[in-house]
C-alpha cells in the first residue's frame, strides 16, 4: 500500500512480519521499520447500548411505560445493566433489557460488559 502526507496508517489483515518503507520524492535513502502482527493478540470490542436515545410518552391512561434497549458488541457473554429511576427492569444479564418508568423525566441506562470492562450509556426521555 502507498500513502502520502505526514500520517500513514497501514492495515494488516493477517498475522505475520511486515516491513514498512518510507521514501520521499527526492529519492533520498528510504527509511524502514518492521511490524510484527501477533496472531494470538485480541482486541477488546466495546459494548454499546442501543438505541442511544429514546423519547417515550407516558400516557395519561397508563401508570407506567417501558423502554427497550439492546447491548451490542463486547464479549457477548453477559452484561450488567443499570437503570436508576426505573421502577422495574427485565433482562439484567442478557443483551435485551427493558426498564419501566412511572414518572416523566430524563433517565440514563448503562450497560457494562464485565468480561472486557467496557460500558456504554443510553438516554431515555419520558414525557
Amino acid at each position: 500500500q502507498g500513502g502520502t502526507g505526514s500520517i500513514f496508517t497501514p492495515t494488516y489483515n493477517n498475522p505475520g512480519n511486515y516491513t514498512v518503507t518510507l521514501s520521499d520524492s527526492n529519492n533520498d535513502t528510504p527509511a524502514t521499520c518492521s511490524v510484527s502482527v501477533n496472531p494470538t493478540s485480541t482486541q477488546t470490542t466495546a459494548v454499546t447500548c442501543s438505541p442511544a436515545t429514546q423519547i417515550i410518552a407516558l400516557s395519561s391512561m397508563a401508570s407506567t411505560t417501558s423502554a427497550n434497549f439492546t447491548a451490542q458488541g463486547g464479549s457477548g457473554t453477559s452484561y450488567v445493566w443499570s437503570a436508576p429511576g426505573s421502577v422495574s427492569t427485565n433482562g439484567n444479564s442478557t443483551a435485551a433489557f427493558t426498564a419501566t418508568y412511572d414518572a416523566t423525566g430524563t433517565y440514563a441506562v448503562s450497560v457494562t460488559d464485565p468480561t472486557n470492562n467496557t460500558s456504554s450509556t443510553c438516554a431515555v426521555y419520558i414525557q
